[in-house]
């Protein structure tokens, strides 16, 4: 059984690959990296829920209806119909990509754990989608650290290690399955350079994929960090100390992805 609690960054080692024609070397994923842009307000916590949530705009139930009427989207077609694949196969629920990333033309990544609640249709304020205006604090919070490494969403697109609810416990042959389906999700980005790996699992299926088919993430820079999830950071639970960590090298990560994205 794995541990699921969110390790440092070197906890879980990242996997370093091979360059591509036509792509960015692979840099030191893990090396120290400037302090990143001051910050404009403060990082959205369990303590500022309630002020963070407000400003998802996924409350608004005609912004969710819009959002999932545009699924299939040019941008995002080819995707979402990869997630009706899935869900035909596996008959299990798995979140839709919101039109509003960048989907197959996005260089970035942010590859996180497995789908939350707010992605449910059939949450009061779910939206089924994976989407940063979700009501909940890992969306706000992740909005929060790609605004003050200056990524508009255009330029990105998120997935999830596990695309449907992580199974308990998870096993070699679990997150070989969810590893060969990322192959076929990356399959679908061709002009990805760049992935932030967010949180422990996020880190582990992306080192089993590279076991399995090396080829495919050539080129492709990972930069580990943290979950943006609060319990990474609930007070009750961790030091200060920790929590300062935690949101140091979340800064770092994300700004050090953009310096390289946005490199000439």
């Amino acid at each position: 059984m794995y541990d699921e609690a969110d390790a440092s960054p070197q906890d879980t080692p990242a996997c370093g690959f091979r360059s591509h024609p036509g792509r960015r070397a692979e840099i030191n994923p893990v090396a120290d990296s400037p302090a990143p842009p001051k910050k404009r307000w403060t990082v959205p916590t369990a303590a500022t829920s309630e002020e963070a949530l407000a400003k998802q705009r996924c409350r608004d139930n005609a912004y969710r209806n819009d959002l999932y009427r545009r699924r299939y989207d040019p941008s995002v077609r080819p995707i979402n119909e990869y997630v009706d694949t899935l869900r035909a196969e596996r008959r299990v629920s798995i979140p839709y990509i919101a039109p509003t990333y960048g989907g197959v033309d996005a260089r970035l990544l942010t590859l996180m754990q497995d789908p939350g609640p707010k992605t449910d249709p059939t949450n009061i304020d779910g939206s089924g989608m994976i989407c940063l205006e979700n009501v909940d604090l890992t969306a706000a919070r992740q909005k929060f650290f790609l605004d003050e490494a200056g990524i508009h969403i255009s330029e990105i697109v998120s997935w999830n290690a596990y695309p449907w609810p992580k199974p308990h416990p998870q096993t070699d042959r679990s997150d070989r399955e969810a590893a060969e389906t990322l192959r076929g999700f990356l399959l679908l980005i061709p002009n990805l350079e760049v992935v932030i790996l967010n949180g422990t699992v996020a880190k582990r299926i992306w080192c089993v994929l590279k076991e399995i088919d090396p080829a495919c993430m050539a080129g492709i820079s990972s930069y580990p960090t943290f979950h943006t999830s609060e319990r990474a950071v609930n007070p009750t639970q961790r030091s200060l100390e920790y929590i300062a960590e935690v949101h140091k090298d979340l800064s770092n990560k994300y700004a050090a992805a953009t310096r390289q994205l946005h490199s000439v």
